[in-house]
């Protein structure tokens, strides 16, 4: 809801068959959370019309639940959470 044109992310495990599919070796992960307030996340976003309240209401209410996966939680009085990441380092096999 937050970004109509954004579908989904893949998945770690989606991610590291296409290095393979393109003759890649994964070589390091390393994985981090990013941390981002609702508010901010919904001005930099394009919801559409009638969708941030929406989307206010989804992050308040898993509050403690973390149905969505981001541990949603309070920081100086503003709801916040964080996204998962990834970075891979893949490397092309010699030969």
């Amino acid at each position: 809801m937050r970004d109509p044109s954004h579908v989904r992310a893949l998945a770690v495990e989606e991610l590291t068959n296409l290095y393979n599919e393109a003759g890649l070796q994964t070589e390091k992960s390393q994985f981090y959370k990013h941390e981002y307030g609702v508010e901010d996340i919904i001005q930099r976003s394009f919801p559409n019309p009638g969708d941030a309240d929406r989307i206010r209401q989804m992050y308040a209410e898993d509050l403690g639940v973390d149905r969505l996966g981001v541990g949603v939680h309070r920081k100086d009085g503003k709801l916040c959470f964080a996204f998962p990441v990834v970075i891979l380092v893949a490397q092309k096999p010699k030969g």
